[in-house]
């Protein structure tokens, strides 16, 4: 915490203390001993913190010496208190402490408003990614810069890019004369923070200045955090529309047949985009996305949620629709927007009507509503209940505005709160949006961000709520906790490896230690539970003397990214608490969608004599159809990897199909398969291929896997390439599940003969390099790991089986791995763009 911030804090503290010396006074002329006692405990430990502040910095003689007169009357104090004296403490307090108090109070002010300098008027405005002028309305901007100049403050906008925490200076935007300049300031004593995150999505540096400068805003969590947090506290629950997080179709349905009409909405949306209505009529599904109406049957309603809804799990909630209409059929819903003002207390800076189009589902503004004033409004609609419903809507909202602000630890500065009225005239809550809209009311929200801020700044609120929190791992590296020594490294690149089990990891990991060596780089081993997020340190595991050592480091320069898991629930604060480190893999994490990679293939235009034919399916008869056209075919999920929930299956005579799921193999009628089929597509999206045979002469099934990475040159290098041969009827197996892998050009040689080995070889080694150019170009990071699985068939010909663009396999070519790349990690930490 900076100096600014204690003498601060101090001077709040000796405030707090003439209170409660005058609270006191009140007790002992009432004769209330053991209250008074309570209360004289807490002026002691206050005056004890002020002291400890002034011991530890220099302060005018005035300081000290009042402080000394303070402590002696203090003790005159407990001697009333020993004796059971009342009236004597009493007049130690009106005739001695109080009037010392005040002039300590004064001393405090005084000094502050003369020494601690020009940064007092300075408000920051701050985003983390990009200058709040880019992010904000210029509507919104002016009118807090405007206001600011009302309130006698001046606002300074910036991002972390901006931040020099050596220098503790901000290179930031200012408006001088209503024109906007860059200048340098020190570090504000306030932070006004636009659209808060919380901390598990907080960059390092906005959680490096949260410890040194107060903000003013926190985040409520996403669309279901607060309905969910009103259930366990037992109140304002039963305003909120009963939802679902949507996991799985079975959720979905249950909630269509159960509520006929219902909405789907983003858990991360906002003004109201992605928003989806259904409404089931008999055995069609209609979707309506504002002002657009859309019908289907069942079959492709079922594909709509697999492709929209379901895509991304967990990304989107379903709840019942609850029909809030005008007289003239718009739909409706009531915004109030609630903010702190100067005082720190609650207050309604506009409450108002959001109307859509009649032809819309949605009322939002942004999406093409209006307003008009709330009186006019609830009068036309509700006629003589309106002042009651004014009355109720200004009480619910100011009755659930304190409860959440109570329960989100009293860190909360402003709420959108949208409320819809029902047919019946009940009040439902739709949601409670961080930093809502103000298209309307700029000016009246700029004057309580203004002073709220003021208010946080003259008193150093350094306020948390629980999203200020990090979820606590098991296991969880603090390094204040420990007795690990901090390493000193000897050259300037650090390369970190990120595995998600250090123990499987260790082949690579050493691999790696070796060539960093070579390389003359630095290299440690970590897992996400040895990160101190707090300290920004991590638990590196070292190699040293063939053995491996626990050390704290600093952040690396690089990060080798084995856990891959960017993007997925439960990583991301993971990610998040790295940004600004250069990684050598950008994609997320999760598997890569089967059909858009052969989709992709496919508009090259330059691969399709090698792609096997293929077809994304929904329903079983779709399935039987092909099983008919090509005789035997691979079924397996779009999304997955590691052979999991692949099936053959074979046409072998009238009414009998021959299925290999792992090691089950079974004969089975075309009824069975329908009844297998349906349940495999139910839970997830699956995709056709048409059966390529690739046996070996004992006839086992087999593929050929070639890795690449991206090398020092930034050029695609081949790290391995090798068969592997399976023992199940049609599908590879996993070395470590009973396949094996073998020497490709000995087996290419045994299986295909000297003289065509040598061509399939060269031919995969061209395949697979001009794919890796092609497909670079298709992702906006780029691709820097690629694993190819190739079919053979009987004459020779090349098929692409697979690609693995997240986590190919390096087992029995670690060393090769490595030698690729940790060249790599030191050509981008070179690489200042």
């Amino acid at each position: 915490m900076n100096w600014d911030t204690q003498i601060t804090q101090s001077k709040n503290i000796v405030n707090t203390l003439l209170e409660a010396s005058e609270y006191l006074l009140v007790l002992m002329k009432e004769k209330k001993m053991t209250e008074g006692i309570a209360v004289y405990s807490s002026i002691v430990e206050g005056y004890e913190a002020v002291e400890a502040f002034q011991l530890n910095y220099e302060l005018p003689p005035d300081f000290v010496n009042e402080t000394v007169k303070i402590k002696k009357q203090l003790m005159q104090v407990v001697t009333g208190f020993e004796s059971n004296n009342s009236n004597q403490i009493a007049g130690v307090l009106q005739f001695s402490l109080i009037p010392l108090m005040k002039k300590w109070k004064k001393l405090y002010n005084d000094f502050i408003l003369e020494e601690v300098g020009t940064n007092q008027s300075n408000i920051g405005v701050y985003l983390c990614h990009a200058s709040p002028r880019k992010a904000y309305p210029k509507e919104r901007i002016q009118a807090l810069v405007e206001e600011g100049k009302l309130q006698g403050q001046n606002l300074i906008l910036f991002s972390s890019k901006d931040i020099n925490f050596e220098e503790k200076t901000i290179k930031a935007e200012i408006n001088r004369n209503g024109k906007w300049e860059e200048d340098v300031f020190e570090f504000p004593r306030v932070i006004h923070n636009i659209f808060p995150k919380g901390k598990s999505f907080q960059s390092k540096e906005e959680r490096k200045l949260r410890k040194l400068i107060p903000f003013t805003s926190f985040s409520v969590g996403n669309k279901y955090s607060v309905p969910e947090k009103l259930v366990k506290t037992g109140r304002f629950a039963e305003y909120f529309i009963q939802f679902r997080v949507c996991t799985d179709l079975d959720i979905i349905y249950s909630h269509l047949d159960q509520h006929k009409s219902v909405v789907f909405k983003p858990i991360l949306g906002r003004q109201g985009q992605h928003i989806y209505f259904v409404e089931k009529d008999n055995n069609k599904y209609i979707i309506s996305q504002h002002k657009h109406k859309k019908s289907y049957n069942k079959d492709n309603f079922h594909i709509w949620l697999q492709d929209i809804i379901l895509k991304e799990n967990k990304s989107y909630i379903v709840q019942p629709f609850i029909k809030s209409q005008t007289k003239k059929k718009e739909p409706f819903d009531i915004r109030a927007h609630v903010q702190k003002n100067g005082e720190g207390k609650w207050v309604i800076t506009k409450m108002y009507p959001r109307i859509g189009d009649n032809k819309s589902i949605l009322s939002n503004i942004s999406r093409g509503g209006y307003t008009e004033d709330m009186d006019m409004f609830l009068k036309r609609e509700y006629k003589d209940k309106a002042n009651l419903y004014k009355d109720n809507l200004v009480e619910l909202t100011m009755g659930l505005t304190s409860h959440l602000d109570k329960v989100y630890g009293f860190a909360l500065d402003e709420l959108g709160l949208d409320i819809a009225i029902d047919e019946t005239g009940r009040f439902w809550f739709h949601e409670v949006n961080n930093g809502p809209q103000s298209t309307y009311h700029e000016k009246e929200r700029a004057e309580n961000t203004i002073a709220y801020a003021r208010y946080v700044k003259e008193n150093g609120l350094f306020l948390k709520n629980e999203f200020e929190k990090r979820p606590a791992l098991k296991g969880q590296f603090f390094a204040k906790n420990s007795n690990i020594d901090k390493v000193d490294f000897k050259f300037p690149t650090t390369i970190g490896l990120l595995i998600d089990d250090k123990k499987k990891g260790q082949k690579l990991a050493e691999a790696c230690a070796y060539v960093a060596a070579y390389e003359e780089s630095n290299f440690f081993m970590f897992s996400p539970n040895d990160i101190d997020f707090e300290e920004m340190l991590i638990k590196g595991s070292i190699f040293e003397k063939g053995v491996w050592v626990n050390k704290v480091v600093n952040y690396p320069d690089v990060i080798y990214d084995r856990l891959r898991a960017k993007g997925i629930k439960g990583y991301n604060y993971i990610y998040e608490e790295l940004e600004g480190i250069k990684f050598t893999n950008e994609l997320r994490g999760d598997s890569a969608n089967k059909n858009e990679i052969y989709e992709k293939l496919i508009e090259s235009d330059q691969f399709n004599d090698f792609i096997i034919p293929y077809k994304r399916v929904t329903r079983s008869i779709e399935v039987l159809k092909l099983i008919k056209k090509y005789n035997a075919i691979i079924m397996k999920p779009e999304v997955g990897s590691y052979t999991k929930g692949i099936l053959f299956i074979e046409l072998r005579g009238m009414n009998d199909y021959f299925i290999a799921d792992g090691d089950d193999k079974r004969h089975i009628t075309e009824i069975e398969l329908i009844k297998i089929i349906k349940e495999r597509i139910k839970s997830s999206n699956y995709l056709v291929q048409k059966y390529i045979e690739t046996r070996t002469l004992d006839n086992q099934p087999f593929d050929v896997r070639v890795h690449l990475l991206k090398g020092r040159e930034n050029e695609w290098v081949l790290s391995k390439m090798y068969p592997r041969i399976g023992t199940r009827h049609a599908v590879i197996m996993l070395a470590k599940n009973g396949g094996y892998i073998g020497e490709i050009k000995g087996f290419l040689k045994r299986n295909y003969g000297e003289e065509k080995s040598t061509k399939i070889h060269s031919e995969i080694l061209d395949l697979t390099h001009n794919i890796a150019k092609d497909f670079e170009g298709n992702y906006e990071n780029g691709l820097t790991d690629i694993a190819f699985d190739i079919a053979i068939d009987k004459e020779g010909n090349l098929f692409i089986i697979e690609l693995n663009l997240n986590k190919p396999g390096v087992g029995f070519h670690e060393l090769e791995v490595a030698q690729i790349v940790i060249p790599y990690c030191k050509t981008i930490s070179n690489n200042k763009d």
